[in-house]
């Protein structure tokens, strides 16, 4: 009689058992992901969990997380020369972001992933510095401080519409470019 007892006691708590262990795995794979961050996860397929979630199998996938907030760079150049050659000091600002479609998440890790959201904000800062403040040097070229002081839009937007055609294949976007102060050195 005892034997069946122990028999029994097995039957009714083996499945809580098995339940319980389940539950465990099931809260270990599963990877929540906050609304301002995507990731990325590679291994038996290649996708993105964004604001959301999703299973993540640990032995044949892993995932790495990027912010998807706006990044704020600060362009400030001195000493270029304008269309009349008058050396120019001005002070800029645009947001960049990563955009928000998978083609663009996925080109985005792959230029700019440093291994943390943290570091991979800050090199997207670095990169899009570099590309802008290229392109102020580029316009502020062709254009006169009267011209720019005149018409800022007009002059921030054919930044803006220059840079975006070198951020786009690296899967960024320029919410805002403006300039702060321009003026003679």
């Amino acid at each position: 009689m005892a034997g069946v007892n122990v028999a029994n006691i097995v039957v009714l708590i083996f499945p809580i058992i098995v339940l319980i262990i389940a539950i465990v795995n099931i809260r270990l794979l599963w990877k929540r992901i906050p609304h301002n961050e995507a990731a990325v996860v590679t291994g038996l397929q290649k996708r993105i969990i964004s604001g959301g979630g999703g299973f993540v199998f640990p032995v044949w996938e892993s995932y790495h997380l990027v912010s998807l907030e706006s990044i704020t760079v600060n362009i400030d150049v001195s000493g270029i020369k304008n269309s009349q050659g008058v050396p120019i000091l001005m002070d800029s600002v645009a947001i960049v972001k990563i955009k928000s479609n998978h083609q663009s998440i996925f080109s985005a890790v792959e230029h700019f992933y440093k291994g943390s959201p943290e570091a991979t904000s800050d090199e997207i800062r670095s990169q899009s510095k570099y590309i802008l403040t290229g392109k102020v040097h580029e316009h502020l070229a062709k254009m006169t401080i009267e011209k720019i002081q005149e018409d800022r839009v007009h002059f921030s937007n054919e930044v803006k519409e220059s840079a975006t055609a070198d951020l786009a294949p690296l899967g960024l976007e320029i919410i805002a470019f403006t300039v702060m102060s321009i003026i003679e050195c």
